[in-house]
């Protein structure tokens, strides 16, 4: 059986975003998980037009992994001096510890001046320049990608060994430290089947049951505890998912926790979760605080849907 292909075509970014500052900046700022994704960074916090002396930078956020600022300068056509010059006032001006430039067309003069920038200025102030492009298959929606076409040193080797920054990203050492102190807590409450933390963004917190896992994941700020409906029958997913929505307000009223009920039938895996905002990563009471709520809420999710859980697939299957 052969698969029918479609064809990837790259879109003018123009017909994405008309303007750079309305539209551009606006969308990026809103959608900055996609940018911290291409460089392994956490980004959060996303403000646009910071006035900074007389002038305003494009975006300034914060990596979430130890509080530095970071500043972004977008273009919508290729790099120049003028936005060089920019980007050089604007990292002294909020001593930022990363600086990314945005560019759909990078010039050899200022690729080769962020890598001068990166050998010059030590481990504390990490200068990227990005690659903005725009694909769709066929007449499907435009996607954006970015690629990373300079970086600190030491970086790119980072990555493809792992997705890590040098020896270890700071993100990848949270990441595991918090989860290894969670992964404890959650044993100790008496989850028995808890993922091992590896350096990622959640972790598995226990099996519900076959197909149905609890886990807990960082967003940012929030923390999300979240069971999973996901078999291999994408169908029979939605079925449980559909039965276990019919009796929604019974079940939040014995959890006690505002649920979120996430069906996509485009989805094989069908989710339902909780959350608590205002995570300071920064502060070890807030992140003690923020662990001893997501056992909490992990065993409450666990206690109240085992037996709805057993019935929404028992009617599940009698209907497959």
């Amino acid at each position: 059986m052969t698969t029918e292909l479609g064809k990837l075509v790259k879109v003018p970014l123009r017909e994405v975003w008309a303007l750079e500052a309305a539209h551009f900046s606006v969308w990026l700022a809103d959608n900055i998980d996609q940018l911290a994704d291409a460089l392994d960074l956490e980004l959060g916090a996303a403000e646009r037009e910071v006035a900074i002396g007389r002038y305003s930078c494009d975006i300034v956020a914060q990596d979430l992994s130890n509080g530095t600022k970071v500043i972004i300068e977008n273009q919508l056509e290729p790099t120049n001096h003028t936005h060089l010059g920019q980007l050089v006032t604007y990292a002294s001006g909020i001593d930022a510890g990363v600086v990314i430039w945005i560019s759909p067309d990078f010039r050899e003069e200022h690729r080769s001046a962020l890598d001068w920038l990166n050998s010059h200025t030590g481990e504390a102030k990490q200068f990227f320049g990005i690659q903005i492009e725009a694909w769709q298959i066929d007449s499907s929606r435009p996607a954006p990608v970015f690629k990373v076409v300079a970086s600190p040193n030491g970086w790119q080797k980072g990555v493809s060994g792992g997705g890590r920054r040098g020896i270890e990203s700071q993100r990848t050492r949270f990441f595991i430290e918090f989860f290894s102190a969670l992964a404890i807590e959650l044993r100790a409450a008496d989850f028995t089947r808890v993922g091992k933390p590896g350096g990622y963004a959640w972790l598995i917190a226990d099996r519900v049951r076959d197909n149905v896992y609890l886990s807990i994941a960082f967003s940012r700020t929030r923390l999300t505890v979240e069971l999973a409906i996901e078999s291999a029958n994408a169908l029979l997913n939605q079925d449980v998912f559909k039965a276990l929505n019919e009796d929604r307000e019974e079940i939040e009223g014995k959890l006690g926790l505002p649920l979120v009920w996430s069906f996509d039938e485009s989805r094989r895996r069908q989710t339902i979760w909780t959350f608590r905002e205002d995570v300071d990563r920064l502060s070890e009471a807030s992140l003690e605080a923020a662990r001893i709520w997501s056992v909490e809420a992990a065993r409450r999710m666990k206690t109240v849907f085992e037996p709805y859980l057993k019935a929404a697939f028992d009617k599940a299957q009698v209907q497959q």
